[in-house]
């Protein structure tokens, strides 16, 4: 049986995230391992807004006049893309919020093949970077590839999550980066 892998990020992705977003990714990383399926959406989804957020904050001049809109998170994907987050990664943003109300307004909701098939799509070409980072950790832990899909569904489920939450935190940081000679 091949060992349970930890995902982390890609080593240049990680050496350009400042220690505030390295203590938030371990934090969100830890949450996932301990969660049931629905702790995992729904704190997933928490941890997903909360970067969407800091991202919003960073693409604005004034990060206060963001809380008079009183933006729900279907709002805030919408006017980070308008303030120029990668539009491909709104489909599996708004993915994320459906399955996290399917959990908040029904007692009944599980995530099961249909939901990954539709997270799936809605992650486009950034299904391949989990692939990759899956590739990746299975060689460090000196284990053969895998492929996602023979993943059980939370393993599979919390690898696109962590997936989609590392394209957001990386979106703030280049933001960052191409507004601080600005600042």
């Amino acid at each position: 049986m091949p060992k349970t892998p930890q995902p982390t990020p890609h080593k240049t992705a990680e050496s350009s995230l400042s220690p505030e977003l390295l203590a938030k990714r371990d934090a969100y990383l830890k949450v996932l391992q301990g969660e049931d399926l629905m702790g995992v959406v729904i704190r997933a989804h928490i941890y997903i807004e909360h970067q969407l957020n800091d991202l919003l904050d960073a693409a604005v001049a004034d990060a206060r006049a963001l809380k008079g809109l009183n933006l729900d998170y279907n709002g805030k994907v919408i006017l980070a893309t308008a303030l120029g987050l990668d539009p491909s990664y709104r489909p599996m943003l708004s993915c994320v919020g459906k399955l996290r109300n399917s959990f908040a307004h029904n007692l009944d909701a599980d995530v099961g093949s249909q939901q990954i098939a539709d997270l799936k799509t809605a992650m486009g070409r950034h299904y391949d970077v989990a692939q990759q980072s899956l590739a990746l950790t299975d060689k460090k832990m000196g284990n053969p590839p895998r492929k996602l899909s023979s993943l059980d569904a939370r393993e599979h489920l919390v690898l696109m999550l962590i997936t989609i939450w590392s394209a957001i935190a990386t979106q703030t940081v280049r933001h960052i980066e191409l507004v601080a000679p600005y600042s």
